[in-house]
């Protein structure tokens, strides 16, 4: 036995260093700097950024977490088959510790981001021979603003690699068809939909490649004097016989998509990839803002140079792998922006998210890099090139500046609208536009690149035209993740430490359902309810009676007060509104404010309040004591001259003919005089900044519960509303 171990064990030393051969270091090494880089930015990051979107990936990462599956239609949170993101940060926001767990999960969306220089490398190889030029298209992939999205819980991150990696499996199947690369293929679409629905796009993508790649090279392989319509029968058939796998599953995903559609694509459902994405007003305009916005935030030259490198290569292809990639890049990109630029224009008409649209950025990197390798003098595309380019970004607005993660690449706004401004000055044209300046300084950049590649001097200007890129993306993305990086200074370390209170108070294993309300001001309620539940593991379910406003708060469900005091679910339907579902359930964790006047728990027990919220225990199943019916908002204020409000009393037993109520009012803030009150045959006034307290006797057996009506005699003057407000109510 000795005698054989000994050379098994030089055999694995061998084997060893074999293995470490094959791995590409300068690739290892970019991947590890993009990773550090992006976890110092990160690791500055200590609030969330863009809501309520993050709030609700997040709560779909904690029911993924506590299920142990993908969620499902009917499931609390589930939104569409998208969740690659939640799932991938499951077991993170898992963590009861949420301050640790907005740590980890800022270091894994590093790590999953930097990982897509990986497959940006290996699609580079299989497009342009220079091992060179694959290390450069994936230091770009890395070096971009957009990497700024790893602080968030957006979907973007995990989409990054997802759709590289699904543009080589696509880019696989059409170059180099077999059984295996269809299977590929559709591998590569299911996961860049599993990322973010609108990267689907890949799908229509793949089946145009494939057939136009055939047709590209029809008459190869043949007799030269064929006929052409015979020359493409047989390319068409080719096509299908390469392709038999992807015919084959094409048939039963078009009946998936049939019967799943309403929950398929989530919020684009209706829009960017469906058919209605061409009906949709101003369409054109957002695609090209959104493009506009690509292109100067990568330096406007990759867009040109990529313009011109597919004139090129579908015109007359260095080879299959090169033509298979000019067709992803434009029918992928194409499908891409139309997409976006139709979400935008019916969802975000305000603002530009080019966070939608930077999947491409890479793609134009390749194209850029295939250029430069290109011996092909190309003067003619790149005029074109430069033309489109200049076009795209000289109508565009570009009026977006400063540090935000919804555009990183509009950071560095502030320096390119600074320059301008210099610029323009110098030169008498004081007014000109960012837009204007920029795109005019592109095309003159893109000319005389294509006047230096008629000369010996080709190959120096084309690098030289990259290495401007690589400045310009580095410089950017440094500044601008250490400006958005400086929106987060000042938050004070108890103020952090703190934010997870309700986990402190909330027993471990338990859940707290929150009652929305608006607090008196819902512009301030946002961001409240906000960090209640994104900061507090154990919040689960957000509750809003039907008179509540929108809050902004993602998946909230409605509930009702019944006459009895019970609570029940609320739906609104196609016909009346019904009672549907459990309500609050059996409790006995609630979080609510403080100022909420909308209701009262029966028996219920203030645990714990913190920046005007408060922790209340209930017995279970929870009942309501009281409501107020017909206030001005759920803060209990009765304005001077309205109609009255109902304040309901759900008593434990109807045994009583009547039931003593306690009520504390006082006047609104700011009144500058005091309010009269009727409450039911009580009648009295409540003098400037001070509080009365009214004993009051509620008929009980006179409708479907006692109730009385309580007003604030006088004039109402909509200029300086005056008023009463609710402060306690106490049954007896």
């Amino acid at each position: 036995m000795a005698d054989v171990a000994v050379p098994l064990r030089e055999s694995r030393a061998r084997r060893v260093p074999a293995v470490l051969a094959r791995v590409r270091w300068p690739l290892v090494g970019i991947v590890v700097l993009g990773a550090l880089w992006t976890i110092w930015f990160v690791l500055q990051c200590t609030q969330y950024f863009i809501q309520p979107d993050e709030l609700e990936y997040v709560k779909q990462s904690r029911l993924i977490a506590e299920e142990l599956h993908p969620l499902l239609p009917g499931d609390r949170y589930f939104n569409s088959w998208s969740q690659l993101q939640p799932l991938l940060l499951a077991p993170v926001w898992a963590i009861r510790d949420t301050n640790l767990a907005h740590q980890i999960m800022g270091v894994v969306n590093a790590l999953i981001m930097a990982s897509a220089a990986i497959p940006a490398y290996l699609l580079t190889r299989r497009v342009v021979a220079e091992r060179w030029a694959a290390y450069l298209v994936a230091l770009l992939t890395v070096g971009i603003p957009w990497i700024a999205a790893a602080a968030t819980m957006m979907t973007e991150v995990a989409a990054y690699p997802a759709w590289l990696w699904a543009a080589f499996a696509v880019h696989h199947a059409i170059a180099r068809p077999s059984p295996k690369a269809d299977v590929l293929g559709l591998a590569g679409v299911a996961l860049a939909f599993s990322a973010r629905p609108q990267l689907a796009v890949l799908g229509p993508a793949l089946i145009a490649g494939v057939v136009l790649q055939e047709l590209r090279y029809a008459g190869t392989g043949g007799d030269p004097l064929e006929p052409r319509r015979a020359r493409i029968g047989r390319a068409l058939k080719r096509s299908a016989s390469q392709h038999r796998v992807l015919l084959a599953l094409l048939v039963p995903a078009l009946v998936v998509y049939a019967v799943v559609r309403p929950n398929l694509f989530g919020g684009y459902s209706k829009v960017g990839v469906t058919s209605s994405a061409l009906s949709v007003p101003g369409l054109w305009d957002f695609s090209r803002e959104l493009l506009a916005y690509v292109a100067v935030g990568v330096g406007v030259l990759p867009l040109a140079m990529a313009f011109a490198w597919v004139l090129l290569t579908l015109w007359r292809p260095a080879g299959r792998d090169q033509h298979a990639y000019a067709l992803v890049l434009v029918i992928a990109g194409a499908l891409l922006t139309v997409a976006v630029g139709s979400f935008t224009a019916r969802y975000t008409p305000q603002g530009i998210n080019s966070r939608y649209l930077y999947y491409l950025a890479p793609l134009l990197f390749i194209a850029m890099a295939a250029l430069v390798c290109e011996r092909r003098a190309a003067a003619l595309p790149l005029g074109l090139g430069a033309l489109f380019a200049g076009w795209i970004v000289y109508g565009a607005k570009l009026t977006q500046t400063g540090p935000s993660l919804v555009a990183p690449d509009q950071t560095f706004h502030l320096v390119l609208s600074g320059r301008t401004y210099q610029l323009g000055n110098a030169i008498g044209l004081p007014h000109v536009s960012l837009a204007h300046m920029v795109a005019v300084a592109g095309v003159v950049l893109v000319v005389a690149l294509a006047m230096a590649r008629r000369t010996h001097a080709a190959r120096a200007a084309s690098l030289a035209a990259v290495g401007l890129v690589v400045a310009f993306c580095l410089v950017e993305t440094g500044y601008s993740l250490r400006k958005i990086a400086d929106t987060q200074k000042g938050v004070s370390a108890e103020f952090i430490d703190g934010r997870h209170w309700i986990d402190a108070v909330v027993p471990d294993g338990q859940r707290a359902q929150l009652i929305l309300s608006t607090m008196g001001d819902p512009a301030s309620a946002y961001g409240v309810w906000w960090d209640t539940s994104f900061w507090n593991s154990s919040v689960d379910r957000s509750m809003q009676l039907p008179t509540t406003p929108d809050l902004q708060q993602p998946f909230p469900e409605s509930f009702q007060i019944l006459p009895d005091g019970s609570f029940a679910g609320y739906s609104f339907g196609l016909g009346p509104a019904s009672v549907s579902g459990p309500g609050l359930g059996d409790g006995p964790w609630f979080v609510r404010a403080t100022s909420d006047r909308s209701f009262g728990f029966r028996d219920a027990q203030v645990v714990a309040e913190r920046f005007g919220v408060e922790v209340v225990r209930t017995p279970s199943p929870p009942r309501a004591s009281w409501a107020l019916y017909g206030t001005a908002d759920d803060t209990g204020r009765i304005l001077r001259g309205q109609p009255a409000a109902t304040l309901a009393v759900y008593p434990a037993s109807k045994d009583r003919t009547t039931l003593p109520v306690h009520i504390v009012l006082g006047t609104l803030p700011g009144s500058d005089r005091g309010q009269r009150y009727v409450v039911g045959d009580r009648r009295g006034r409540v003098p400037k900044g001070r509080t009365v307290e009214v004993d009051v006797d509620v008929p009980v057996g006179s409708g479907p519960y006692p109730a009385i009506k309580l007003r604030a005699p006088g004039r109402h003057d909509p200029q300086h509303p005056r008023g009463l407000q609710v402060l306690e109510v106490t049954p007896g």
